[in-house]
């Protein structure tokens, strides 16, 4: 059963909610910690009931329908890079609250990324799973559609090898492996994103259990990663992978629209993001 968790008691929790810089980062939970039962996060809405109702929150001067839209949600937090965003904003065509991850156009200065990339990079990150062990990672749902541009949405997993914070990679869900979604409702699809799914490259070495991020060969599922790593896990951490933000702590999920050399205007909606039985939606 789904429990839901409001956002102010969720708000209490040790979560650091990160953009570019060298921020503290998000929190981390101890190696001994129970997992966190399945959630259900979302905007809430302004109701007229005490003030110490758990839903209760200021009124908006932005609000749809009763439900605020000004922040995202505790669950969520913007790593983008050279002024790209992943921020809260309502989607007109649907006149609901979505996450929009986009782009800017034109090229920076290097430096923002490791790497010598100049361009703009969207990433919206989950950081609430930080030591999940892969191993109990059975899915990733999201449900997105295009708001602009042409390069697709994907996937990045920062994952720790042996969940001791000494070796860490990024595993990769292209957007050409993300397979085809599922219509739902007001324009979205839902895309899934499967540990036994043959879906998933790595980021720099490692190409004995998974292809290479760049390259001709086809995606696998993770049953070797497991088996080579079986005490691998999400992590809430910096890594010096070329394309990712420079010094920056990031979650450990990552839902990313463009990359380092990017220089278009690409955007894309995303109101709901769902981790194994946990749901976080705007």
């Amino acid at each position: 059963m789904t429990r839901t968790l409001s956002l102010v008691a969720l708000a209490l929790a040790p979560l650091a909610l990160l953009g570019c810089g060298e921020p503290e980062g998000p929190a981390t939970s101890g190696a001994g910690a129970a997992p966190p039962g399945p959630t259900t996060v979302q905007q809430t809405t302004v109701d007229e009931g005490p003030a110490d109702t758990p839903s209760r929150r200021p009124p908006s001067s932005r609000s749809l329908a009763g439900t605020v839209c000004t922040a995202l949600p505790p669950a969520f937090a913007d790593h983008s890079v050279n002024g790209a965003s992943a921020k809260p904003i309502q989607d007109d065509a649907s006149v609901v609250c979505a996450m929009r991850l986009e782009t800017s156009p034109g090229a920076r200065p290097p430096g923002a990324f490791n790497g010598s990339g100049t361009g703009s990079k969207s990433i919206a990150g989950v950081g609430l799973h930080d030591r999940k062990k892969l191993s109990t990672l059975s899915t990733i749902t999201f449900d997105a559609k295009r708001a602009t541009g042409k390069q697709m949405l994907y996937v990045n997993l920062v994952v720790d090898l042996a969940c001791d914070g000494v070796s860490r990679k990024i595993l990769v869900v292209d957007p050409s492996d993300l397979g085809a979604p599922e219509p739902v409702a007001d324009g979205y699809a839902r895309y899934t994103v499967a540990a036994s799914g043959a879906q998933w490259r790595v980021v720099g070495g490692i190409t004995e259990v998974l292809p290479p991020h760049v390259g001709a060969d086809p995606a696998r599922n993770l049953d070797t990663f497991l088996e080579t790593y079986p005490e691998a896990c999400l992590a809430n951490a910096a890594t010096g992978d070329n394309g990712m933000p420079a010094g920056v702590v990031t979650s450990g999920i990552l839902l990313v629209v463009g990359d380092s050399n990017t220089t278009t205007a690409e955007g894309w909606f995303v109101r709901r993001v769902t981790v194994g039985d946990d749901v976080y939606a705007m």
